[in-house]
């Protein structure tokens, strides 16, 4: 790593007038971690980010996929990325999409399957597209896969009407209405359609499960629902103790698993739920440390890992969760650098790492994550004011194209230098902090993989592992 010199001290300096001046841009900030290799991150490149990267700006909601991912705009616009081969982002093609692509207007809410997209308009419709093989998408398409090999849509269809709420699982959707009806449609292998019995035929069309359900969140193979009254229930595949009645048997009929249950996730092959006084749960497989216990056993039962939790979000083999005060923690697999932590000698994370604060949404993918800073303000330099890059075999490139970004946490400024700009598989980039009124700042250069240096305005150097926050 080069030596840090007086010239890029004062360079430090001058930092804050620039930013007092740039133009601040308020709203909700999209930011991606991991794999990137269809474009699910939303920006150009295959290489993984290590560390989040900025995605997009005013967004109120996010969703993602298998390697695809999707986002609503404050104004109501939905955007796709990612992978394309069975048409889930709706464009009319099969062609993946490196940076988002408008899909529809005037929506109110997104949700991915594996290979799916659905959205429910503001009128409260819901529509979807994208692979229909097993009758996810609610709609029959006259076709079979006999016919097509792979049964799919590329262009969006209406599925019902006075829908609230809407989630994806592998093969299988799940949808709340207004009225708090809940209803199901696909896959039906392991009983997770809630039908009281399991088949491998096609079930295209919707068919009433309970009434009375306020939260519905649909895995791999199982599903998990809330009542009104806020008790849990679950249904499907229990392979590896994810519906968490303490066995491994697969359940066509829901079971009551907890009470008391404000907000659940259902991952690939575990679940999370809070309760209402904040405490986080989870069940399920555990090979990766996804259910962030510290351990790497599997858990049939509910086992408490965190308190005041106010959002999670679960795929695969990662889990997310974001406390009351806004910190994200991720656990789990760090293969692609989805924990959102830089490398990691141990791919396999049992304990959550903090990642962000000012965090107050996320959503899992394979092998990805995305999340919505919202107490965040950010700023780019205008091209020819300030741009340099740090290259490994080069030193410092001058480039005005690379921005830098600022972002106010709500107690402190910081840049982040576009990690995927910085071609972090072997590159690195600056990072530092500002106190609101300017009186006391450090900075320091990051080394995906390794942590980051960081000094204070006192020169003194100081090391910080991989997760670990700046000093405040």
């Amino acid at each position: 790593m080069k030596a840090l010199s007086f010239t890029g001290l004062a360079l430090a300096l001058f930092l804050p007038a620039a930013l007092l001046n740039a133009n601040t841009k308020p709203g909700y900030f999209l930011m991606g971690t991991g794999i990137c290799t269809h474009g699910q991150l939303g920006v150009p490149g295959t290489d993984n980010a290590y560390f989040p990267v900025e995605v997009a700006e005013h967004v109120t909601a996010v969703a993602a996929g298998n390697a695809h991912a999707a986002f609503l705009t404050e104004n109501g616009d939905l955007f796709v990325m990612g992978s394309n081969t069975y048409g889930q982002l709706g464009d009319g093609t099969r062609i993946e999409r490196t940076t988002p692509e408008q899909m529809a207007a005037g929506v109110a809410t997104v949700a991915t399957g594996t290979f799916h997209t659905l959205y429910i308009t503001n009128a409260g419709d819901l529509y979807s597209v994208g692979l229909n093989e097993k009758g996810q998408l609610g709609v029959d398409l006259g076709k079979t896969p006999a016919d097509d090999v792979i049964v799919t849509t590329d262009m969006p269809h209406f599925v019902a009407a006075d829908v609230a709420a809407v989630s994806g699982g592998n093969s299988h959707t799940l949808y709340l209405t207004t009225t708090g009806d809940l209803y199901s449609m696909g896959s039906n292998s392991c009983g997770q359609l809630g039908y009281g019995t399991h088949d491998y035929n096609t079930h295209y069309a919707p068919q009433k499960v309970c009434s009375g359900v306020k939260a519905i969140s649909a895995g791999s193979m199982h599903s998990l629902y809330v009542t009104t009254s806020g008790d849990l229930y679950a249904m499907g595949s229990n392979t590896y103790g994810q519906l968490g009645d303490g066995t491994t048997t697969d359940r066509a009929t829901p079971v009551l698993v907890a009470s008391d249950v404000a907000e659940i996730a259902a991952g690939y092959n575990h679940s999370l739920f809070i309760k209402t006084n904040g405490d986080l749960y989870a069940m399920g497989s555990n090979l990766s440390g996804q259910l962030g216990d510290g351990t790497k056993a599997n858990r049939s039962t509910p086992v408490r890992i965190a308190t005041n939790i106010a959002a999670i979000s679960a795929d695969y083999d990662q889990s997310m969760y974001v406390t009351t005060s806004g910190d994200l923690y991720t656990a789990g697999f760090n293969f692609y650098g989805q924990l959102g932590i830089g490398k990691t000698a141990e791919y396999n994370v049992t304990t959550p790492v903090l990642v962000a604060g000012g965090v107050n949404a996320v959503a899992a993918g394979n092998g990805f994550s995305l999340y919505l800073t919202g107490d965040c303000t950010s700023a780019y330099w205008p091209s020819g004011e300030l741009g340099a890059k740090w290259d490994a075999t080069m030193g410092w490139i001058d480039d005005t194209n690379f921005p830098w970004v600022w972002s106010y946490t709500g107690s402190n400024w910081y840049y982040l230098y576009d990690a995927l700009k910085a071609e972090p598989a072997r590159n690195g980039y600056w990072i530092a902090y500002y106190t609101p009124d300017f009186s006391d700042y450090g900075w320091g250069y990051v080394w995906p993989g390794y942590g980051w240096y960081c000094f204070a305005s006192d020169m003194s150097w100081t090391w910080l592992g991989v997760g670990e926050k700046q000093p405040e």
